[in-house]
């Protein structure tokens, strides 16, 4: 007896993604996968509430809506009516053919669930966080499902958390699969296009150092108020300015001094555009479990100050770590001096900058999609049925 493999051709996979957009991680991987696994000739289905971002882009891809109550319902019974709408509709998708169905955080029921956030492990990292009830027992009851073959983790960092709170799952069904990052795109843009393009648009003033501090929501989790304060003061030379990227709603009042010499981009649509720009990535998060912002950054060439509770820190350079990486996230004499010396030494910024292009080859999505790839290989040898 044998198992013969033609192709996946006929193998569907039916994605779970509650709310599609782009600027979510987990809809980007959601993205990648299934855009480059139907260009093989895969059989994709994507399943969700909001998918008009999704059928915009286009693709040989089919669009399956789950209705969700409205909010006046309350978020406990909105998040588990969803999640049971989302696996039923995708069970019934695969039925036929024998496919998988992947799930992202939203649903009870999913053969290859990747989780891009441990919401039960906010409190103990992020002060004064308390996690969404019903986000929680949503993965709380998928991470139980006896159908559920592989959790897909964004960071060994998540690895670690799932398995404090969850002592007793199989750690053998725990693929740890960063997440992909375009490295082509982000080199389509050399520094000085992307200086003169940010200057022209945003009025920020070329003869100064650029600093960056960047988060698309959730400037509390990414620790906006330690940045704020270890800058603030801070005498180096060359001149720098503060920018920052993302929503301004989230964003604390900045002392008088630093708020003179801080420019707010808001959400910007293509980031790859603008970030070689800029000379230093500040991102001392109290806890992020992986952080594409991180990721691209080094794709463009920039150095990056970081903390041990982000799971990007995971592929920065070895040889670099004491200059970019900070124990506590709020420890701001620990940062300031970090930020200080990537002012003062252009050298520095130059060679840790290389090193982050380089090491970040690695999360390729050319990489990540054939990790991807041979998790659906071993659902669809599992399923084929022995010839003789």
């Amino acid at each position: 007896m044998e198992i013969r493999i033609d192709g996946m051709k006929n193998f569907p996979v039916s994605y779970i993604c509650r709310n599609f957009n782009l600027r979510g991680g987990q809809s980007r991987i959601a993205w990648e996968l299934g855009s480059r696994y139907s260009s093989e000739g895969g059989d994709v289905h994507f399943v969700g509430r909001r998918l008009k971002a999704l059928e915009e882009k286009g693709g040989a891809f089919h669009c399956h809506r789950v209705f969700q109550p409205p909010r006046v319902f309350g978020g406990w019974f909105r998040f588990r009516s969803f999640a049971a709408s989302s696996s039923n509709k995708a069970e019934k998708i695969v039925a036929t053919n024998g496919g998988v169905v992947h799930g992202f955080g939203d649903s009870y029921r999913q053969d290859i669930l990747t989780l891009g956030n441990v919401d039960w492990a906010y409190p103990k990292y992020i002060p004064g966080r308390v996690p969404e009830k019903a986000a929680v027992f949503v993965k709380s009851v998928a991470l139980r499902d006896p159908r559920l073959r592989a959790l897909v983790l964004v960071s060994n960092q998540m690895k670690k958390d799932v398995m404090d709170y969850f002592p007793d799952f199989d750690e053998n069904r725990i693929k740890v699969i960063y997440p992909g990052v375009d490295t082509e795109r982000f080199k389509k843009y050399d520094r000085y296009f992307s200086k003169n393009y940010v200057s022209n648009n945003f009025g920020i003033p070329q003869g100064k150092l650029w600093i960056l501090f960047a988060a698309g929501g959730d400037f509390e989790k990414r620790n906006i108020k330690t940045a704020i304060q270890a800058l603030e003061g801070m005498q180096a030379r060359p001149e720098w300015v503060l920018v920052i990227l993302g929503g301004d709603k989230e964003i604390p009042p900045l002392p008088r001094e630093l708020e003179t010499r801080t420019f707010r981009l808001g959400h910007v649509q293509d980031v790859s555009m603008i970030l070689p720009a800029f000379d230093l990535l500040v991102y001392p998060a109290w806890y992020d479990e992986y952080s594409l912002m991180v990721a691209e950054s080094m794709a463009s060439g920039l150095p990056v100050i970081t903390s041990t509770t982000v799971g990007a820190r995971e592929v920065f350079p070895v040889e670099y770590r004491d200059e970019t990486i900070i124990t506590n996230p709020g420890d701001v004499d620990a940062l300031r001096k970090r930020i200080k010396i990537f002012i003062e030494n252009g050298d520095l910024r130059k060679k840790v900058g290389e090193n982050n292009r380089k090491s970040i080859q690695i999360t390729s999505w050319d990489n990540i999609f054939q990790k991807y790839k041979e998790i659906y290989r071993e659902f669809f040898q599992s399923r084929m049925k022995p010839t003789k």
